[in-house]
């Protein structure tokens, strides 16, 4: 671990099993301000199993392919990688249910369709106009939005 006064750097793979333990190491806050995950994968049996903390504002990336109404989550498997296809993640609607549970009201999606914005639901208040209305606030793949190619998700292979 890299540690200064300002930042601590910890690099290892993460899964639902170790992410607590990690978590704990870093001796954060438990309401911490902000908390960001993108794994290209396992992401939402990663947020399901954080105990640790309780962030304020959850970043997390969803699979825009997916329309806002459809229930789709990629199996969990701690030995995933992601392999450029579009195979990867989770679609807004379960991970939205999970974190309403813990919790969280969705408050926006960004334009290009990458990451879902949740807020801790005693903080939203009237802040929101459409917290939790999954249909107004989902945004679909615009991939080619990003300033660089690499920085997308280009589909390798297309999934049902």
């Amino acid at each position: 671990m890299l540690n200064s006064k300002r930042l601590s750097l910890i690099e290892q793979y993460i899964d639902k099993d170790n992410i607590n333990s990690i978590l704990e190491t870093t001796n954060i806050k438990k309401d911490v301000d902000l908390f960001c995950i993108d794994i290209d994968g396992n992401d939402f049996y990663v947020l399901e199993a954080i105990t640790a903390i309780e962030p304020r504002v959850i970043v997390a990336e969803y699979n825009a392919k997916f329309p806002a109404d459809v229930d789709w989550c990629i199996k969990y498997d701690p030995k995933h990688r992601w392999n450029f296809s579009d195979k990867m993640g989770v679609a807004l609607k379960p991970l939205t249910e999970m974190l309403q549970k813990k919790g969280y009201a969705l408050v926006g999606t960004n334009i290009t369709g990458v990451n879902a914005f949740y807020v801790k639901k005693e903080l939203v208040q009237n802040h929101f106009s459409f917290a939790d209305n999954i249909n107004l606030l989902y945004n679909p793949a615009r991939y080619h939005l990003t300033l660089s190619f690499a920085t997308g998700h280009p589909a390798k292979e297309v999934i049902i």
